[in-house]
């Protein structure tokens, strides 16, 4: 069985090493660099499964690094990195093609978790189901952990393409998260 491969791209040495040592495992390769330009450099020789990014770098920033790797690596999940919450960027960021959004200081159980749950995801892709569709972020609003870790669900939810009987009572705020799981891509 493959290695599951993942690249760290962050400017901060700090980050780099202690994300490298937080999810490495038996099965897992793992590359680091501190640039955009060095990520980009050595795609390709060797091509990530996942690409763990850092929005704010000197030189190339991670959204132009985002939407070059959408353009070469259209496989690899890309999950970006900031220690500045602010909802254009994670929209933005959203909308290029990151799978998920890390507030620092990171929670290293939190990215492991995540991780994981992006390569079990990846294993069920492969097995013959269809990406999943964009969710239309820029209809949110809210800054608030918990509204953004609610716009992640949404847009988790929204990519799932078969829906369960949901038993919830219907306020507005209801009708308009459904509406949003539910409203096709466009």
């Amino acid at each position: 069985m493959a290695k599951q491969r993942v690249l760290i791209v962050d400017d901060d040495d700090a980050i780099r090493v202690s994300t490298s040592q937080s999810l490495t495992r038996h099965d897992r390769e793992i590359r680091i660099a501190e640039s955009a330009p060095a990520a980009l450099n050595g795609l390709d020789r060797w091509h990530p499964d996942v690409v763990l990014c850092d929005v704010r770098m000197p030189g190339m920033d991670g959204l132009a690094l985002l939407e070059l790797l959408t353009e070469r690596l259209p496989s690899a999940d890309v999950i970006m990195m900031t220690a500045f919450d602010d909802m254009p960027t994670i929209v933005t960021a959203m909308r290029a093609g990151a799978v998920e959004f890390l507030v620092k200081p990171l929670d290293l159980h939190e990215l492991r978790l995540t991780v994981d749950r992006l390569f079990a995801d990846r294993a069920l892709r492969k097995e013959g189901s269809s990406e999943p569709a964009p969710a239309p972020l820029d209809v949110l609003v809210g800054h608030d952990p918990q509204m953004i870790r609610t716009f992640k669900l949404i847009g988790q939810a929204a990519s799932v393409r078969s829906m369960r009987a949901m038993n919830c009572a219907m306020s507005s705020s209801s009708e308009m998260r459904l509406g949003l799981i539910s409203s096709p891509s466009p």
